[in-house]
């Protein structure tokens, strides 16, 4: 498959040290017909389950690399990047917490 500028597309692999191996890709422009935004930015305090090592804003998912990679804590108002990705593997599309803005 050779991607066109526009496509969406979704990509398995996986990481050795600092490069990332690519394994699998398709398109999943079908699966987003009725979705005209897959990105936007997001603002609000970061909740965290009891006991969870992930996190939401506004119900947007913070996942745990995320948390540890800035170091950040319970009510710490964030604001970034969000964008629809499955947050497990095959799974649904939801959002998802990418980029912290600066301060």
């Amino acid at each position: 498959m050779s991607p066109e500028p526009g496509d969406i597309l979704e990509i398995w692999g996986e990481f050795s040290g600092a490069f990332f191996r690519q394994t699998a890709l398709r398109s999943i422009e079908g699966a987003l017909d009725s979705v005209s935004i897959v990105r936007k930015i997001i603002q609000g305090k970061l909740q965290v389950p009891e006991g969870k090592n992930f996190g939401f804003v506004d119900g947007v998912f913070v996942g745990p690399e995320m948390i540890k990679r800035w170091g950040l804590v319970l009510g710490e108002d964030l604001k970034g990047i969000a964008v629809l990705a499955p947050v497990k593997r095959d799974g649904p599309l939801k959002w998802k917490f990418v980029k912290k803005e600066s301060h």
